[in-house]
C-alpha cells in the first residue's frame, strides 16, 4: 500500500515539474520568436535603405551633370560609407540564411560597381572630360546596373517576407502553447495538491490517535498555513501596485513564488514528517523514492528562486556614482572561499567611476569572476584579469580568463535563462548566472558577448553607457 502511494506521489510531482518547465521554456522560445519577426523587419528597412541612397547618388549625378552645380552632389562619400556599413550589418543579420546571403553578395557587387561608375562619372566632369562622362551616362549602363539592383532587392525583400510569415506563424503557435501549458501548470498543482491529501490525510487518520505529538506538529503547521495565508493577501496587495512595464514577468513571479511553491512546501513538510516518525519502518527501496522526491523539489525550488531573483533585477532602481575600484574589492572580499579554494589570481586593472546601481553592478562582476574561477581545468591555476577601456559614449570592460574554454556554437546560448553547458557532475550550477548578467547591463544601457577557444579561456565583454545618470533612464531600460 506504502509503494502504491508513493509511486502515486511521485508521479504527481513529476507532472508538475514537467508542465511547469515546459511552460517556462516556450516563453522563452516565444520571446526569441517575437526578436526574430522585429529582425527580419530590420532587414526590410536596410535593404530599402541601400536601394534609396544608390537612387539618390544617381539623381544627384545627374544633377550635376546638367547644372556643373557641385552642390547637387552633396557628400557623396558619407552616402557611399553609409551603403558600406549597412551592408557590412545586413551580413550579420542575415549570418543564418545561405540564400539571402548569396542575395546579398550580389547586392554588394551590383552596389559597388554602381558607386564606382557615378565616382567616376564626377571625376571625369571635373576633369574637363564632359564628353567622356555623358558618353558614360548615355549608354544607359547606369541604368541597366540599378534595374539589376532593383530586382535583386524585391527579391530579398521578397523572402524576408516569407520569412516574416513564417515568424509570426511561429509566435502565434508559441504563444497559444505557453499559456496552454502554464493553465494545466496551474490546474495540476491544484489537483496534486487534492491527490497528496487524499493520500497522506488516511495515514496520519489512523496513527493520531497513538502519537500525541504528531497532533501537536499537525496544529502548528496548520497555524503555518494560515500565516501563509494572510502573506499571501499581503503580497497580492503589494504585487497590484507595480507598474504595468513587467505585468507579464511580475505575473508569472507571483505564480512560481506562490502557487508553485506552495505544493513543494507542503510535499517536503509531509515529507519530512512522515520520515521522522515513521523511516524506521520503510525499506531501503522507500527511503530511495523519499530522497528522490526531496531532490526534486530542492532542484525545483532552486529554479523558481532564480527566476524569482532574475525577475527582481533593476528594482533597487538607485543609480549613484561608483567608484569600481572599490566595487571590485567587494567582490573580491565576497569571493574570498572560492578564490582561496583554487589559489587563483585576480587581477584588477584602472576601472573608472561610473553611474550604476550597486547591488547589481557588484553581482555582474561577481558572477563573472566566480565563474571563470570555476570553470578552469583540473590542476590549472585560474588566473582573471579585470579591465577596462573608453569608448565613445560607454565603458567597454573585460574579464579575462585561462579556463575551458566555449565552443562557437554555444556562445549565444550560454547567455540564455538555465542553459548549461555541462552535466551536473561536472560543474555546479544552474545555468542563470550569465543571463543574470546579461540583464544587468543591458539595464545600464549596454551589451554583453564573449569571444573564446576551447582550452584557451574566455573573454567576457560588457558596455556600460555614460548617459545613466538618474533613475528614469534606468526604468526606461527596464521597460525595454
Amino acid at each position: 500500500m506504502i509503494n502504491s502511494k508513493l509511486t502515486n506521489l511521485i508521479v504527481s510531482t513529476a507532472s508538475v515539474l514537467v508542465v511547469t518547465l515546459v511552460g517556462i521554456t516556450s516563453i522563452l522560445f516565444q520571446n526569441k520568436s517575437e526578436d526574430r519577426i522585429a529582425e527580419t523587419y530590420e532587414v526590410k528597412v536596410k535593404i530599402m535603405e541601400v536601394f534609396q541612397l544608390l537612387r539618390s547618388m544617381e539623381s544627384r549625378q545627374r544633377g550635376y551633370l546638367l547644372t556643373d552645380d557641385e552642390t547637387y552632389l552633396g557628400k557623396a562619400n558619407i552616402s557611399q560609407d553609409s551603403i558600406k556599413s549597412i551592408l557590412l550589418s545586413l551580413k550579420t543579420l542575415i549570418g543564418d540564411n545561405p540564400t539571402q546571403q548569396q542575395n546579398l553578395q550580389i547586392l554588394s557587387e551590383y552596389s559597388d560597381t554602381k558607386v564606382k561608375e557615378i565616382l567616376k562619372v564626377v571625376r571625369l566632369n571635373r576633369d574637363d572630360k564632359r564628353e567622356d562622362a555623358l558618353e558614360i551616362v548615355n549608354t544607359d549602363v547606369g541604368e541597366r546596373v540599378m534595374d539589376q539592383i532593383n530586382r535583386i532587392t524585391n527579391t530579398m525583400i521578397a523572402e524576408e517576407d516569407k520569412l516574416l510569415l513564417q515568424r509570426h506563424s511561429k509566435s502565434n503557435r508559441l504563444q497559444l502553447i505557453s499559456l496552454m501549458l502554464l493553465s494545466l501548470g496551474i490546474i495540476g498543482a491544484a489537483l496534486s495538491i487534492y491527490a497528496l491529501y487524499k493520500q497522506v490525510a488516511p495515514l496520519i487518520d489512523e496513527l493520531s490517535s497513538t502519537n500525541a505529538d504528531l497532533q501537536k506538529s499537525i496544529e502548528e503547521k496548520e497555524r503555518e498555513i494560515d500565516l501563509r495565508k494572510r502573506l499571501e493577501i499581503r503580497n497580492k496587495q503589494l504585487i497590484s501596485r507595480l507598474t504595468s512595464k513587467n505585468a507579464e514577468l511580475n505575473h508569472f513571479a507571483y505564480i512560481a513564488s506562490h502557487d508553485l511553491q506552495e505544493p513543494l512546501r507542503t510535499v517536503n513538510n509531509f515529507i519530512e514528517v512522515f520520515q521522522e516518525d515513521y523511516g524506521d519502518k520503510l525499506g531501503d527501496e522507500a527511503h530511495q523514492y523519499f530522497d528522490f522526491i526531496l531532490g526534486a523539489t530542492h532542484r525545483m525550488k532552486g529554479l523558481i528562486e532564480g527566476l524569482l531573483n532574475y525577475s527582481r533585477l533593476g528594482k533597487s532602481r538607485g543609480a549613484e556614482m561608483l567608484d569600481l575600484n572599490e566595487i571590485l574589492n567587494v567582490t573580491k572580499e565576497n569571493l574570498t572561499a572560492a578564490i582561496s579554494a583554487k589559489n587563483a589570481e585576480v587581477v584588477v586593472g584602472n576601472l573608472p567611476s561610473l553611474s550604476c546601481m550597486k547591488t547589481e553592478t557588484t553581482q555582474l562582476f561577481q558572477n563573472l569572476i566566480n565563474n571563470a574561477i570555476k570553470y578552469t581545468a583540473p590542476g590549472v591555476v585560474p588566473k582573471i584579469t579585470v579591465s577596462a577601456a573608453e569608448r565613445e559614449g560607454e565603458w567597454e570592460f573585460c574579464v579575462a580568463d585561462n579556463g575551458i574554454g566555449i565552443p562557437d556554437i554555444q556562445k549565444e546560448k550560454i547567455f540564455n535563462m538555465f542553459s548549461r553547458l555541462h552535466g551536473e557532475g561536472e560543474f555546479q550550477g544552474q545555468g542563470i548566472g550569465l543571463a543574470f548578467c546579461k540583464k544587468i547591463v543591458e539595464l545600464h544601457g549596454g551589451r554583453i558577448w564573449v569571444e573564446s577557444e576551447p582550452g584557451q579561456g574566455s573573454r567576457f565583454y560588457f558596455t556600460i553607457s555614460k548617459k545613466i545618470k538618474d533613475e528614469t533612464e534606468i526604468e526606461q531600460n527596464i521597460a525595454h
